[in-house]
């Protein structure tokens, strides 16, 4: 099966994590992608790394989500192992403060992986300001300038036994302001490739421990990495693979050549030459040791500087350039006795006479110096030739050497492998008698469940009948209640009609009798009807109401007396009981 790409398996752009919402991928490799993305709690721009070994995962490009590649075994390992890793290099960047270092934010957990959140520092990579400077190598106020901002940053990284790992030009970040900083630390990166026997290599940059699965790393391997940066401002090209220096190097010191020794100063390539050294012990043990010696040598043995590069240094983000450097004398007198000695040739051959006393005593003090400065040369030379060998000797010892731990090494991955091998085998093993406790195991819970199921379902039954029965009785008892609500009821309502009965008898007896009287005028026995005929009573006051000179009584809703004033006529009957 293909690994995807890591280009294909990231974020679209608008998709949120948290509070945060990507815009573009920055960049991305075979361990993450870091992405460009806009925190809307706060209304700036932040950088997320996601943590994504393709190797060992991928994402689902429906729902986003990131999974193992295998649900069990190593990649499953793997991927929980990094997922570990990631989130302890975000704690340890967290705890850093050093203006020379990136800090993270925070970090959190979406999409089934982890991610953290750094500031989003405007400016360009290293290896992006080289392509600017179109093949011109930068000059050394520059790169001075550069290490003695990017050494303390080391430094406070070494005194917490903390390394990078994979220092490269496009992992020195220059802001606008001028100031590098150390981007995409190679810490968990290598940890990870260790635990999975993958090689991990930055080509003329990673040292030759840091490939070994128990190589000697430590301060000396980030100077090397930053050496191998300077090699490549300086020249243009990165050093050769650190695994090709181990047999037959190749590699000429920076202080040995002609064309940088013209440029630059010879204590400031010896130092970088020192960074570069094959063998741990003679490189640079730490970053302070460098700096120290950088800024003890600057002023006496800083070049000239090259008139054609000066106005675009004045463009450039790297550090401004420093006051008051020098120029190396030795060049400057080397070449004004050549021209001086050709001069005097010239007017010999010229002249044809014979020269005075002065003159021939000022020729030969000229060829004196001259022959002086070609021994001075031809020492130098002869001593440079005399450690070359030297050098040559241990790399050859330092081959044999190598090769003889490359063959250990190999002895001791090939046992690694067989136990390894092994081991699998017995966790086969052991898993399968695990299987087969399980599946006895299940069966027998299967039994009790069956067995147990058996007895809830008698039980509902005889629960079922019994509920029947008493629903039965209920429902008789129900029924009974019901009978004597009904008669109940039909009693209260025949006293009521009794009753109502005689409230008519009573009224029609009261009527007749005013009837009978001859004064009664015709009016209704009820509320209603007396307004219906009375029309609107001048007041209302109780139980009774007037109207002009007549008024009425009521006794609830019936009429219970009345009078009329008009004719002189009360009739008073007595309110009903």
């Amino acid at each position: 099966m293909d690994e995807p790409s890591a280009n294909t398996q990231s974020l679209p752009a608008g998709t949120r994590l948290e509070e945060f919402v990507i815009e573009r991928v920055l960049g991305s490799g075979g361990f993450g992608i870091t992405y460009l993305a806009r925190d809307t709690a706060l209304g700036r721009q932040v950088v997320i790394k996601e943590n994504l070994p393709v190797q060992f995962c991928f994402r689902d490009t429906h729902s986003l989500t990131v999974s193992p590649r295998h649900s069990h075994g190593e990649d499953a390992e793997n991927f929980l192992w990094s997922l570990e890793n990631f989130s302890k290099e975000a704690a340890m960047l967290a705890s850093l403060d050093h203006p020379g270092i990136v800090k993270v934010l925070r970090s959190f957990e979406a999409f089934g992986t982890a991610y953290f959140v750094m500031p989003f520092v405007e400016g360009v990579a290293l290896d992006e300001l080289m392509k600017q400077h179109e093949g011109k190598p930068f000059t050394e106020v520059e790169l001075r300038r550069l290490l003695e901002l990017l050494l303390p940053a080391l430094g406070h990284l070494h005194e917490r036994g903390i390394y990078h790992r994979d220092i490269k030009p496009g992992n020195i970040l220059i802001s606008n302001d001028g100031v590098p900083a150390l981007i995409d630390f190679g810490s968990a990166r290598q940890q990870l490739s260790e635990r999975s026997m993958t090689v991990i290599e930055s080509p003329g940059y990673t040292p030759f421990e840091q490939q070994q699965s128990r190589g000697n790393v430590g301060p000396w391997s980030d100077l090397y990495a930053l050496g191998g940066t300077l090699v490549k401002a300086l020249t243009g090209e990165a050093p050769p693979k650190a695994m090709d220096r181990a047999v037959g190097d190749s590699w000429i010191p920076l202080a040995q050549r002609v064309d940088l020794s013209a440029r630059y100063s010879t204590g400031f390539l010896a130092g970088i030459d020192r960074s570069l050294a094959f063998r741990t012990e003679e490189r640079w043990q730490k970053a302070e040791e460098w700096l120290a010696t950088l800024q003890g040598k600057f002023s006496a043995e800083m070049p000239a500087p090259e008139p054609e590069r000066t106005q675009r240094t004045k463009a450039s983000p790297l550090p401004a350039r420093f006051p008051g450097e020098k120029s190396n004398p030795l060049l400057w007198i080397i070449a004004g006795c050549v021209v001086l000695g050709l001069g005097v040739w010239a007017m010999i051959g010229s002249s044809g006479k014979v020269e005075d006393a002065s003159v021939q005593r000022e020729r030969a003090a000229e060829q004196q110096r001259l022959a002086e400065v070609a021994t001075v040369r031809a020492a130098r030379a002869e001593e440079r030739a005399a450690r070359a060998e030297q050098e040559q000797q241990a790399l050859h010892a330092h081959a044999k050497a190598k090769e003889e731990a490359a063959a250990k090494a190999e002895q001791e991955r090939l046992a690694a492998t067989a136990a390894k091998a092994e081991q699998q085998r017995l966790a086969e093993a052991a898993a399968k008698a695990e299987q087969q406790r399980v599946a006895g195991a299940a069966a027998k819970l299967e039994q009790q469940r069956l067995a147990e199921a058996a007895a809830k379902a008698e039980q509902q039954r005889v629960a079922g009948a019994a509920a029947k029965m008493e629903q039965e009785r209920l429902a008789a008892t129900a029924a009974m209640e019901e009978k004597q609500r009904v008669a109940g009821a039909a009693a209260k309502l025949e006293q009521q009609r009794l009753a109502e009965a005689a409230a008519k008898l009573e009224q029609k007896r009261v009527v007749a009798a005013a009837k009978a009287s001859g004064r009664f005028f015709t009016m209704g026995s009820t509320k209603d009807e007396v307004l219906a005929i009375q029309g609107t009573p001048d007041s209302i006051i109780g139980t009774s109401f007037s109207y002009g000179y007549s008024s009425v009584n009521f006794q609830g809703d019936k009429v219970s007396s009345w009078s009329n004033i008009s004719k002189n006529l009360k009739v008073q009957l007595a309110p009903a009981p």
